[in-house]
């Protein structure tokens, strides 16, 4: 909904007002009124963090790229984001003041737990009890504080305004994300009636069901899988035409959106293990939305497969056998009773795709020169690692950094020019130190743990698919992340954090239908 400019003086000099205040109108109108499908369009968009573009239609232009307003550079999607959290932020403070300040003659509590804006009417003490006893609220501060702390330590402060974007890009956003998703998949907040069964809580719940959390939560589900459907049809169509595609070792890849075939694997990697988990695991009452996730698991995989990434056959490989093992022998016996013919028919197409995907990959496998300059990378991160082991180099300095570890190899071919060390253990470290590697190991680890805990608790299908889908997607993140970049880009680090916010949201939903 915005005008896209380039430079400050562009902004002056060119702006559409009209564009700005209708869009901005519209935007905070349906924020308003339902902030989880701003919040879905926000998953949405995030892969046009670097995608320029705009559409005349007429009387405004509208645009879906990144915006430089004066010489700060935003993304679409945080531009949604911030909305979003502006007018979740007054609803709540209104409600606040509402509870707060309200007298009974003419609120009664009745009402008051009926208003347009729920209402946090507790003491900062009870604030932080929900805090607590949330999986990661806690985790997700840690790494805001974290972030804004390795301001202070990086290695050239040349670049400290690299810093302060990326810790706005892949700490702080994401984190606000996830706290806006836990804010509209949980029900309202009210005090206790009096006397109550729950007079003792320091929350009351009320008015939203484990039925209406799942609505919303297979909102974003449906936007985010939808936004992967859209970006594999546009990488699809590339290919077929010829046209914005990288040529890599004698190979014609797809980028979509992005700018290098890597990026658009790795955001794939992500969509495509929830998509496969839906289309299988999903129970019969979901039969029409278990075919749509099955084709849109068809078309992701195949552009998929047309990046030619190596370590997205390593994250997919290992989000499918996740995928067998906890969908166990339910799912076979379920496809194989349903239609056997399709079934024979779709499972010989696979092997055909299969075998050929497989030779390429092969063939691809047995040329080391990428491998070699992987290992030359973890080799420069580690020497780095060695000169900064306890606080890291900074957020997004390895780009600046590296030139002065490359080995001479890469110097002599001029691969020089990478922000990431290529896994994602290395780059906790490297950013954010030593507390860095510690909080995003135990990040993970804690998703695991929660993962199989709910799995092992509910025998409610729909929860387990749920469950499975999102342990799925973050193997692709922990196993593609080995070899690639994992967390801090825009995209990568809102679907971590969504992930995220999913699971807790999964784990209330499974203690509340207990």
């Amino acid at each position: 909904m915005f005008y896209l400019p380039v430079t400050r003086a562009e902004l002056l000099r060119d702006i559409n007002p009209w564009s700005l205040i209708i869009g901005g109108l519209l935007t905070a109108f349906f924020t308003l009124l339902t902030p989880q499908t701003t919040l879905a369009l926000t998953l949405a968009l995030v892969p046009l963090y670097l995608a320029p573009g705009y559409a005349n239609i007429g009387f405004m232009d509208i645009g879906w790229g990144p915006k430089y307003i004066g010489h700060f550079y935003f993304p679409i999607a945080e531009l949604l984001l911030l909305l979003t959290a502006i007018v979740v932020g007054w609803r709540i403070g209104v409600g606040w003041l509402v509870g707060r300040f309200a007298h009974a003659s003419w609120l009664p509590e009745d009402r008051a737990r009926t208003v347009v804006m729920p209402a946090i009417r507790t003491p900062f003490s009870q604030v932080t009890q929900y805090l607590r006893a949330d999986a990661f609220a806690m985790l997700a501060i840690l790494w805001v504080l974290l972030g804004g702390f390795s301001l202070l330590t990086v290695a050239d402060r040349q670049y400290l305004s690299d810093s302060i974007r990326e810790l706005r890009w892949t700490i702080i956003e994401p984190a606000l994300f996830y706290f806006l998703y836990r804010y509209v998949t949980t029900p309202p907040l009210a005090p206790p009636a009096s006397g109550g069964g729950n007079a003792g809580l320091p929350f009351h719940r009320e008015g939203l069901g484990v039925g209406e959390r799942l609505r919303k939560m297979f909102l974003l589900f449906d936007f985010f899988i939808g936004a992967a459907v859209v970006v594999s049809i546009i990488g699809m169509v590339q290919f077929f035409f010829g046209t914005n595609t990288v040529n890599v070792e004698n190979l014609s890849r797809v980028v979509s959106v992005y700018e290098h075939p890597n990026s658009l694997a790795l955001y794939l990697g992500r969509a495509l293990p929830i998509a496969i988990a839906f289309a299988v695991l999903l129970p019969v009452a979901y039969r029409r939305r278990r075919v749509i996730y099955a084709v849109a698991s068809v078309i992701i995989g195949i552009t998929m497969y047309l990046t030619y990434s190596r370590g997205a056959i390593l994250g997919i490989g290992g989000a499918l056998a996740l995928i067998v093992l906890l969908g166990g022998w339910g799912v076979i016996t379920r496809l194989w009773q349903s239609r056997r013919g399709l079934v024979i028919a779709a499972g010989g197409l696979l092997l055909v795709l299969g075998a050929g995907g497989s030779y390429l990959a092969l063939a691809r496998l047995t040329d080391t020169g990428s491998i070699s300059l992987r290992g030359d990378i973890w080799s420069a991160a580690l020497h780095m690692i060695k000169d900064h082991p306890i606080f890291g180099i900074g957020l997004d300095q390895f780009t600046n950094q590296y030139p002065h570890y490359a080995a001479a190899g890469a110097v002599a071919v001029g691969e020089i020019f990478t922000s990431h060390p290529h896994n994602f253990l290395l780059d906790y470290w490297v950013r954010l130190g030593i507390i860095g590697l510690l909080l995003g190991g135990l990040t993970i680890f804690l998703f695991y743990r929660c993962g199989w805990w709910l799995w092992r608790l509910t025998g409610n299908p729909l929860h387990r698919a749920i469950v499975v889908a999102l342990l799925a997607s973050m193997t692709d993140f922990v196993l593609h992340g080995l070899v690639d970049q994992a967390y801090f880009v825009p995209d990568l680090a809102l679907i971590f954090w969504f992930t995220l916010a999913s699971m807790e949201a999964m784990r209330r939903a499974v203690l509340d239908e207990r």
